[in-house]
Formats: structure tokens, C-alpha cells, sequence
């Protein structure tokens, strides 16, 4: 590809005009491929003075191999563009094997700009909703001749903020890991927000307020919430939906359910529908049969899951409430998904011919929304058909291995900041946060409180069908439904 040369238009000015501030960012280039498909020169980014202008301006510089290439396309590409969400060129410089770029404006990386609300997940929200209203503008990018681009994401740009306009600024440099914002993430949480001309202060958390609504404030609460899982006793029935206490799932089982969703209360799509047997041959009766030699040194695994942790948000004050639960919030646990694990162990010896039969997975499904190990959820056979049982102690007689059943448990929790925001935003939208009002008000299913004797997993009603798939200890997951 040719080099540019630098337009005659562009303002050059002495090298010695730029009073270098603060480094905001570098970009090493090493080994790192930009979105023209070339690697870079070190690309360092500063705020700085410049002779003659009264505020601060924003300076790369390049340095090192082909460093003149890249400055002179940055000044191509920069000068054609002109859009109050993309960086402004002002003008260049260069001296010997150092050459600038100068942009208007002061410029503040993205995260670092967002980080001053971290104290508030009210104004966190409202700030990340203010900056994807302004990232609407990939529109006009996609549809910018000197771009040429498909897709705008904005996770493939350096964003910033110009602290004159409060303005999101879009710099085409691929970021560094540690400065990628994703606000495409965000589309599905935040809605449009028609963005004001001023930054995002701290003072205006009663119009972030009055901007969020419930659903979007409770999505938001749902986007930071703490991954939570570990491995339960195999007897356990688990309720999908349910809220469990304990300091950590490693005492899964001292845990008790603090609240279940009522019966009936929602009608649950299933999640994995289309998904086809591979392996396998499905029976009349619904069992499946394998090979035994095809199942050597395999994990077979089921799961379902209810992974909408809204109906809690919307009125986990109210239980913790009825429960008088004041502290340690982040010890209760949403749990969403079961998945039950078969492990057949490698036969050193070979294994035996004969045959594998596995439930249905309709087998696991014990009530309304419960689910378990049924009584029998696999035998070996030596008969084809299955009619034919072999007990425990006959199939470990002819070398068939014995058949390990496990039950993994996950889920989600939250800090007490999380819930303290809660409280304080369903106050401030005229709501008791220590009622169901605002899970009535959404339309959200509503938990019922549990005794402090209550069991481990609570019932309640699922249409979900668990879904198999298979794993060869040498091979990457294979599903087999």
C-alpha cells in the first residue's frame, strides 16, 4: 500500500510548540496487528500544551520502525473524517525519526473516565448508558467511504472522552487489553439516552435516577453480578430458581433455601431445543444405547438451567427483610443451572463387548422446577435390546467399570453495595423496598420466604429438558443430543 503524502492543508508547526504533559496511553505495537491488517510502530499518546493555544490539546507520537508510514496514514485518515464522536486533527509535527499528531481537546481514556463512578452503581449505570447513546454513532461510521467497514464494534476502537465536550471521542487504533471498552455488550442492558453537552457529574445522581428505569437499573444490577459453583452431593434435588445461605458453595451442604420461586409462577422455554444426537441410538422407550467400547474413558453430562436472576433483584430486600437478614449478603446464592455428571472410567484390560443405556433425560425431572439423579440412570447390558439388566456386582465381574455419578451446582451472588442500591433506587422510584411491590409492578414471578428449617433445595416448576453431551478424555466436547 502507498504512503500518503501529508496534505498541503494540514497545519505543521515546530516539533518545540508541543509541551508533552502526561502519557495517557502506549501501544508498543509489537507483535500487534491493527484492524488494516499491519503491524504498528510505538503509537504514545499524551495530553499536552501547545504554543499559542490556550487549552490543552492531545498528542501522538510516533516512534520506531516505519513510524513516518503510520503518521502519514493517521493524517490521511484523520483529515478526511470529520464527525464530533471520532478525534478532531488539528494539526502535525515532525523532527528527524519523531513525528506528532495533534488532535483537539483534552482527552480521557474511556475506563479511566467511567472509574470515578465505581462508587455508585446508580451513576455507573447512567454513565455507561449516557457513553452507548453517543456509540449509536457507529452507524454513521459503517457508513464513512474512507472506513470501508462492515460492522462497527466499539470493543475494535480506542474510545475516549474530550473533557471540553463530554463528548465520546472514537480513536481507530486498536486498543491494548487493558483499555478495551465493549459498549456493544452494553446495547442489550441500556437503552438510548439522549446525551447533554456536559460531563456526567456526580452531583446529578437524581437525574440518573429519573433516567433509569427499573428494568434497566435491574439488568444492570444483574451484569455485575459474582459467579458462584462447586460440586453436591449426588442425592441432592436441586431447585432451579432457588436462593441458598452459606458462607461459600464449598458448604454446599450446610446451606438452606432462604427463598424459592412459587409454583407454577413462570412457563420456561426450552433453551436447548434443536439440538441433535450425534452418537448414540435412541430407543422407543426413550433410553439411549452406546457401544461400551465407544464409552471408555467418557463424561457424560446433563444440565438445564433458569438463568433470569430478575425476579430476585426485584425483591431480595423484601427476604432479606422477612428473614432479618442485615449482613453478609454476598453469602446468598441465585442458583440457575444443574448439571449432572456420569464418568465412565478407562479399562486398562480393554473394555468388555456389551452396551451402555441411558435414561431419559425427562428421568431427572422430580416436580415443579426440581430436579435429580433418578434411581437408575444408567446400566450395562449385554443385550442389545437392554431388556437385560446387568446388576452392579455382575457388570464389575465381566469388566465393565463402575459408573461415578457427580452434581455440579451454579449460580450467582452479590455485594452488599449491590443490594443497598437497590433499596436506596426502588425508594427513590416511590417504591417499599422491603415489599414485592416492585416484582408485582414488573410482572416479575414472586419468591416465596422459606423457614429457617427448610431443606437444602426447595421445589418448584420447570419445563426445562436437561440436555446430554459426551466427552472423550482425549477429545473436546461432543454433544450428543
Amino acid at each position: 500500500m502507498p504512503v500518503p503524502a501529508v496534505p498541503s492543508d494540514i497545519r505543521m508547526i515546530p516539533m518545540g510548540d508541543i509541551d508533552l504533559q502526561q502519557l495517557l496511553q502506549v501501544n508498543k505495537g509489537s507483535g500487534t496487528i491493527s484492524w488494516r491488517g499491519e503491524r504498528r510502530c510505538a503509537r504514545r499518546v499524551y495530553s499536552a500544551k501547545v504554543d499559542g493555544r490556550t487549552s490543552n490539546m492531545t498528542v501522538v507520537v510516533y516512534q520506531g520502525d516505519k513510524a513516518e508510514e503510520e503518521w502519514r496514514r493517521d493524517i490521511a485518515l484523520y483529515m478526511a473524517l470529520r464527525h464530533p464522536n471520532i478525534l478532531q486533527l488539528w494539526g502535525g509535527a515532525s523532527a528527524g525519526n519523531v513525528h506528532a499528531t495533534v488532535f483537539h481537546g483534552d482527552l480521557v481514556p474511556f475506563k479511566q473516565f467511567a472509574a470515578r463512578y465505581d462508587h455508585s452503581l446508580i451513576m455507573a449505570a447512567y454513565t455507561h448508558a449516557y457513553y452507548m447513546a453517543e456509540w449509536e454513532t457507529r452507524e454513521d461510521l459503517i457508513s464513512l467511504p474512507s472506513l470501508k467497514l462492515e460492522v462497527a464494534f466499539s470493543s475494535d476502537f480506542t474510545l475516549w472522552v474530550r473533557a471540553s465536550t463530554g463528548r465520546l471521542s472514537v480513536d481507530f487504533e486498536p486498543p491494548d487489553s487493558d483499555s478495551e471498552v465493549s459498549l456493544w455488550d452494553l446495547r442489550r442492558i441500556l437503552p438510548n439516552m439522549t446525551a447533554p453537552n456536559t460531563l456526567v457529574e456526580a452531583g446529578h445522581k437524581a437525574l440518573a435516577i429519573d433516567s433509569l428505569t427499573l428494568e434497566l437499573y435491574h439488568r444492570v444490577c444483574e451484569s455485575v453480578a459474582r459467579d458462584r459453583g462447586n460440586s453436591i452431593s449426588p442425592g441432592a434435588t436441586v431447585s432451579l430458581g432457588g436462593v441458598i445461605s452459606g458462607s461459600s458453595l464449598d458448604e454446599y451442604g450446610n446451606c438452606v433455601v432462604v427463598a424459592c420461586l412459587a409454583a407454577k409462577s413462570l412457563c420456561l422455554n426450552p433453551l436447548f431445543a434443536g439440538w441433535r444426537r450425534q452418537e448414540g441410538e435412541v430407543g422407543e422407550d426413550g433410553w439411549t444405547r452406546y457401544e461400551a467400547e465407544d464409552v471408555s474413558g467418557t463424561e457424560i453430562h446433563c444440565f438445564t438451567r433458569y438463568y433470569d436472576g430478575l425476579a430476585w433483584l426485584s425483591q431480595a430486600n423484601h427476604v432479606f427483610h422477612r428473614r432479618q437478614i442485615t449482613f453478609n449478603l454476598d453469602n446468598y446464592v441465585f442458583v440457575h443451572t444443574v448439571a449432572f455428571g456420569l464418568t465412565i472410567p478407562t479399562i486398562k484390560e480393554g473394555m468388555p463387548p456389551g452396551y451402555l443405556f441411558l435414561c431419559p433425560e425427562k428421568s431427572f425431572e422430580t416436580g415443579p422446577w426440581s430436579f435429580k439423579w433418578p434411581d437408575c440412570p444408567a446400566y450395562w447390558s449385554l443385550d442389545p435390546s437392554g431388556a437385560e439388566r446387568l446388576s452392579v456386582e455382575d457388570a464389575a465381574s465381566l469388566g465393565f467399570p463402575p459408573l461415578q455419578l457427580s452434581t455440579m451446582v451454579e449460580g450467582q451472588s452479590w455485594d452488599d453495595s449491590v443490594y443497598t442500591g437497590l433499596n436506596q433506587f426502588h425508594r427513590d422510584k416511590g417504591f417499599d423496598p422491603e415489599s414485592q411491590d416492585v416484582a408485582r409492578h414488573l410482572g416479575e414471578p414472586l419468591y416465596q420466604v422459606s423457614s429457617e428449617r427448610d431443606p437444602l433445595f426447595a421445589y418448584g416448576q420447570s419445563s426445562l429438558a436437561p440436555i446430554l453431551w459426551l466427552k472423550n478424555e482425549s477429545q473436546s466436547t461432543m454433544r450428543i443430543h
